[in-house]
């Protein structure tokens, strides 16, 4: 069973322990995560999402992530979310973004990293994930024009991550 935290509008702790998956009470949210991964040739990892996943089964995303557990950073959660989905150990996340979504009860943090691990190395989490793929920028960025790509818009790509993306 997971368990998250539970926040106000202000950010101030007001639940521990609350169980994934059971609602969350209006005016209260949660954190969740989304890391984009540059590898040092200036390649961007994608990751498809398992086939038995509820949301978007099968569709390739630019972000590894998720929610962030009961007595979690967001930075800690961040990163133990980016280790258990690719089997990258971050050396440094650059926050980029924070948004409220208040219709899902959530507060999204995205972060960048740059990588310089083999890309070989990429590890897939059974009921996650099941393929990964290095893309160019170019082909990255058709893909996102293209929403074939998950968690990201060409407009937020554009403005929060533009200058990390082509550094």
């Amino acid at each position: 069973m997971e368990y998250w935290d539970l926040f106000n509008l202000e950010g101030s702790l007001i639940e521990s322990n609350h169980v994934r998956g059971e609602a969350i009470p209006d005016g209260l949210y949660h954190h969740v995560v989304s890391i984009l991964v540059q590898h040092q040739d200036g390649s961007i990892l994608i990751m498809q999402r398992d086939f038995e996943k509820e949301l978007f089964p099968g569709k390739y995303e630019a972000s590894a992530g998720g929610s962030i557990l009961a007595g979690e950073t967001v930075a800690a959660g961040a990163k133990r979310e980016l280790l258990e989905e690719t089997g990258i150990e971050a050396r440094e996340l650059i926050k980029v973004d924070n948004r409220i979504d208040t219709q899902y009860h959530v507060f999204y943090t995205d972060y960048y990293t740059k990588v310089t691990t083999s890309k070989e190395q990429v590890k897939l989490q059974p009921g996650e994930t099941i393929d990964y793929q290095w893309v160019s920028v170019e082909n990255f960025l058709q893909l996102v024009e293209q929403n074939e790509i998950l968690s990201l818009n060409v407009a937020l790509l554009k403005n929060k991550y533009w200058h990390l993306i082509k550094g």
